[in-house]
Order: C-alpha cells, then sequence, then structure tokens
C-alpha cells in the first residue's frame, strides 16, 4: 500500500513538473528564464514527435547554445533537409536578452505546431522551423528588475551583454564571443533561406506594436531583393495587417527624432546578424516590438509575424529556394563589390504611419525644455520612408586573395565561415598587387572590445612579395565571395582591419639613431639625385621641417632602403593569375 501512494506522488508529481515545464507566464508580465526555456523545449521534445532539442555550440556563460528543430519525419540534420528540398528558416531570440519578446513567443508557437499537427503538416512538408531559445545565455542569466530604464516589462529580464560584456549582435564578423562563433557554426550548417532576429526597439513613441528591419535592398543580389521588397515584404505586412498587430517598417528618424519628419532605411552590416546573413544571400528580418507596449502585446505580436512568415515560406518555398540558389552562383560570379555605402536622400517611398504629435515641456527635474510624445493626440498621415542606398566605395575583387598563414586568427576565421582555400605547398616568391593603409580614423573610446578604425584609404601597388610554405590562396569563386571581400579589403567598414586585426603593421619595429644616421645621409642623398631634390624643396618651402633636426632626417630615413618596407602594409595580397596557374603551389 505504501509503494502504491509513493508511486503515485511520484507520478503526480512529475505530472505537474511537466506542467510547470509547458506553461507561459507574458501575460502576468513575465518572461522565461534560460533554465525554463529549456526545459519548456526539453517538455517538447520528450512529449511530441517531429522536434528535437540538441546542441550546437558553447556559450562564454560557460552554458550550452541550444538549437530545437522542428521538422516532419524527424529529419534534423541539415544536408538531410536540404536533399528533402524543403526551406529552412531560422528564429534567434535572446541576443539581447532584456528584449525577450522572441523568447516566449518562439516557445509559443513551437507548442502551437506541435499541439495542431493537422493544422500544420502541409506548412512541414515545405519548411523547417530552427529556433535559438536563448542566444545570449550569460546576459539572460544576468536577471534584474532595472537593466531596461526605457522599457515596459517584463518585471524580470537579462542584460544586453553577454558574460564577457560584449554585445552580440555587433560581433559577427570579429567573432570575439563563443556564442557568436557557435551561432555561425550553425548558420553555416543550416544555411538557412530566411533569418528572423527578436528585439525590443528603443527611440520614439508611435502608436504600433511591432516594427520591422528587412535586410537593407541595395545589399541583397538583385533577383533575391527584388522578390524580398517587391513580393514578400508587401504580403508579410499585408498578413500582420489581419492580424490584431498591424506592422509598420522600422522607425528611425530622419531628424533622429520625430519619424513625422520621415524614416530611414537601417544599413545592417555585416556585425549585425541580418548584415552578417546577407553575405551568404539569406533573407533577415530583425523584429522590433515598441518599448512602451505591453509584454503581453510585444510577444503576441512577434508570435503573429513568426506564423505570418512560416505559412509564407511554406506557401512561396519554390519560389525562394530557385532564387536563393540563382544568388548563390550570382556570388560566385561577382566581381564588383560595395565596401561603403551612403544614404540616397534623393530617392524615397511613402507610406501611412500611426503616429503620436511631437511636443516640448519643461523639465520637473533640469527646468529645460525637453521633448515627448503626446499618447492624448494621434495622427495619421503619409511619411517618406528613405530606405534606398547608393554605393560610395566600391573595388573589384582579384582572382585569389593570398593570407599569410602568420595571421592565425585570420585564417582562422576564414575556415570558421566555411571559406574555401588551399595552402601554399613551398616558399615561393609571386608578382601580387597589395595595399599600403594611407589613412584612417581610430576611435577614442572602446567599441564592443575593440579600438575600432574607420575612414580607412589605401594606397595599392604591385611587385614581388616572398610567401611561406602554409600561407593560403583564397579563390573569389565561390559561395561565400561577399564575406571574403567585406573582410579582407580592408576599406570595407567590417573588414578584418578595421577591427584590428592587422594592427602590429601600423606601428615602427626598426629605427635609426640622429647621431649614426647623420652621416649615412649624406651618402644616400648623394646616391639618389631625385630623393636629394625633394629634400631641398621640402626645407625650402616648411621653416618647421628646415628647423627640426630629427624630421630632416626621418624624411631620408623612410625613403632609403634602410626603412622597414612591412610598415603600413597590408599583409593580404592580391592575385590575379587563375586557377591553372597555381595548381603547382597547391598541389599536394
Amino acid at each position: 500500500m505504501r509503494r502504491s501512494i509513493l508511486l503515485l506522488l511520484s507520478v503526480l508529481l512529475f505530472a505537474s513538473k511537466i506542467s510547470a515545464q509547458s506553461e507561459l507566464k507574458y501575460e502576468e508580465n513575465r518572461s522565461l528564464t534560460w533554465q525554463e526555456s529549456i526545459e519548456f523545449y526539453q517538455y517538447l521534445d520528450a512529449n511530441f514527435e517531429n522536434c528535437a532539442l540538441t546542441v550546437v555550440g558553447e556559450t562564454d556563460a560557460g552554458k550550452p547554445l541550444h538549437l530545437f528543430i522542428i521538422s516532419k519525419e524527424n529529419m534534423f540534420n541539415p544536408a538531410e533537409v536540404r536533399e528533402a528540398h524543403r526551406a529552412v528558416m531560422l528564429v534567434n531570440n535572446g541576443i539581447h536578452p532584456g528584449e525577450p519578446c522572441g523568447v516566449d513567443a518562439s516557445a509559443k508557437f513551437a507548442m502551437e505546431i506541435l499541439q495542431n499537427p493537422s493544422d500544420y503538416s502541409s506548412m512541414l512538408d515545405s519548411i523547417v522551423i530552427c529556433i535559438v531559445p536563448i542566444l545570449n545565455v550569460g546576459g539572460s542569466l544576468n536577471r534584474g528588475n532595472y537593466h531596461r530604464a526605457n522599457q515596459n516589462g517584463p518585471i524580470e529580464h537579462g542584460f544586453r551583454a553577454n558574460a564577457i560584456n560584449m554585445d552580440l549582435n555587433r560581433d559577427f564578423v570579429k567573432l570575439d564571443t563563443r556564442n557568436a562563433i557557435s551561432f555561425v557554426k550553425l548558420m553555416r550548417d543550416w544555411d538557412p533561406d530566411v533569418l528572423i532576429d527578436t528585439h525590443t526597439s528603443n527611440g520614439s513613441d508611435y502608436q504600433y506594436v511591432i516594427t520591422l528591419i528587412a535586410t537593407q535592398r541595395d545589399k541583397l543580389q538583385a533577383p533575391l531583393s527584388n522578390y524580398m521588397y517587391e513580393k514578400m515584404l508587401p504580403d508579410l505586412f499585408s498578413e500582420m495587417r489581419k492580424s490584431p498587430y498591424e506592422m509598420t517598417p522600422y522607425v528611425m528618424s530622419f531628424d533622429r527624432r520625430n519619424p513625422e519628419n520621415g524614416i530611414v532605411g537601417f544599413m545592417d552590416y555585416p556585425r549585425y546578424t541580418t548584415g552578417y546573413a546577407s553575405l551568404f544571400g539569406t533573407m533577415g528580418f530583425t523584429l522590433e516590438t515598441h518599448m512602451f507596449k505591453p509584454f503581453k502585446d510585444r510577444v503576441l505580436s512577434t508570435y503573429h509575424f513568426l506564423k505570418v512568415a512560416s505559412l509564407y515560406l511554406a506557401k512561396n518555398k519554390s519560389d525562394v529556394v530557385n532564387l536563393r540558389a540563382m544568388t548563390k552562383e550570382s556570388l560566385r560570379q561577382k566581381r564588383v563589390y560595395t565596401l561603403q555605402w551612403k544614404l540616397d536622400t534623393t530617392k524615397y517611398d511613402e507610406f501611412l504611419f500611426k503616429g503620436y504629435e511631437m511636443k516640448y515641456r519643461t523639465s520637473k527635474v533640469t527646468g529645460q525644455q525637453t521633448y515627448y510624445f503626446d499618447r492624448e493626440s494621434p495622427w495619421e498621415k503619409p511619411i517618406r520612408n528613405y530606405s534606398y542606398y547608393s554605393p560610395q566605395k566600391t573595388v573589384q575583387s582579384p582572382d585569389f586573395y593570398i593570407v599569410p598563414a602568420a595571421w592565425k586568427n585570420v585564417v582562422e576565421l576564414l575556415n570558421l565561415n566555411n571559406v574555401e582555400s588551399y595552402p601554399i605547398q613551398k616558399d615561393t616568391s609571386l608578382k601580387v598587387e597589395y595595399y599600403y593603409i594611407d589613412a584612417y580614423n581610430t576611435s577614442s573610446n572602446a567599441y564592443n572590445g575593440h579600438y575600432f578604425h574607420s575612414n580607412t584609404t589605401v594606397k595599392k601597388e604591385s611587385g614581388m612579395i616572398d610567401f611561406l610554405a602554409g600561407d593560403i590562396f583564397v579563390p573569389v569563386n565561390q559561395t561565400a565571395n561577399e564575406f571574403i571581400v567585406q573582410v579582407l579589403e580592408p576599406e570595407a567598414v567590417d573588414s578584418y582591419f578595421n577591427w584590428n586585426f592587422f594592427d602590429p603593421i601600423l606601428s615602427r619595429k626598426e629605427y635609426f639613431s640622429p647621431y649614426v644616421f647623420d652621416e649615412m645621409a649624406i651618402k644616400i642623398l648623394e646616391d639618389d639625385l631625385m630623393l636629394k631634390k625633394e629634400f631641398e624643396s621640402k626645407r625650402s618651402e616648411d621653416s618647421g621641417f628646415a628647423n627640426d633636426h630629427y624630421s630632416q632626417l626621418r624624411f631620408i630615413y623612410e625613403r632609403s632602403d634602410y626603412s622597414e618596407k612591412t610598415l603600413m602594409r597590408y599583409p593580404v595580397s592580391r592575385y590575379y593569375l587563375g586557377f591553372a596557374e597555381i595548381v603547382h603551389l597547391i598541389k599536394l
């Protein structure tokens, strides 16, 4: 009898635990913790077919990174999914854990699909849904009530930065974090057709609960970009109007404050999730729910978008998969790349926007004038959407880049992104193009762990360079072409140079002693009459130079054979001969 009672109690306790694991609390202004979210998906995995919770990598918090997969016929291997010609939608949550709408919305959507298999059977015939429960595990574990001063709930939420205080949504080129490394491996394994990254916005006030950032139209290849902006986005906005949560484009005001004066399309450079995804021809969507709206509505609006996007992808799977195949082939053939973009203020679209009147009042704290949005004064009118960018700087790619193996971290990151490369088998000298860094600015404050360079310019030269066995040829004839160019061309906004990977070239390693070089300089000028003429011209035109002993000697030294040739010389070379000509260098 006693044994039976104990058995009954254990069954009841187990049932209670299962029930708790399947319970969402967004209606109570509460979001799932990291542990609760993993237990939720473990419950789904244990109790339903066509789903699996897997570990796909590490995080800086020492906890694993999980991926939840919903796939018919228990097809959980990305290679099998591609062979079955199914499209893949990846939903990333909790990259900023203080913005957890997607954490709860994804759990709700996953539960609905699995509990109602007949309603979603045809959808799962066409697509596989992959969900990252929480990417920033460390930030999610760092829970509190006061991380988000501008946000209306949930009561407890995570912190923006991860366990090593990095913003993960600025890390998708430099990959300083285990979280981002794991996510990039996941992206390259699954190669999703659509990526959805869930957030909560900061900024102005308006009537909408949910806004959307789509991959910037000018960065995608034309067939895919045209399809996304002419067919997919209009349908998504239309379907969201039928839901309780009408959606608007992301509100980044043209004048930084009032959307009534127009909004600006966000340029998602490769450091961001969707910007990184677009390098490989993935259509990216960043959801930004409004910070002031109740948490329940933010969750439900995100849930509705996930549903709308999934159904659209399933219905139009063939078009999307075929266009992405065309895009990949186009990337293989691409030769001219945009490194820097500029907003085109002469082009814009108009759309009907629902806002609040911006007014001014005197602050009771400072006594100064401040603006606010009056929710008692709503308005609806057409506004301008400046979402077009034009190339500001372009480059033609070589046939190959050559990356010295000595720059190990760069080689490792190329490998991590599945970039094809071929090692040189013996020491050799090759005639190549190479850059000297001409100018750059460096931030005075650290930006996500780096003193970031910007406004970089280069001078191109050509000549013989010595290469060592193990240095790698990187061919520019692969689907990773856009990624390769954006990280290896130093003038690109998110290049490895700008992220400080090559900073050792920026400082001199050999010097001269003035008292020694003074005598040597006489002979150098005697042997180089052109240099002597340049030197004397500068002395006559620049009195400060003429009165500075060291500066004059340095002028001669830097133009002599004694000056180090690697100072400011960018180590990655550009090579133009075809693959057949390098076979003897890479053949085992």
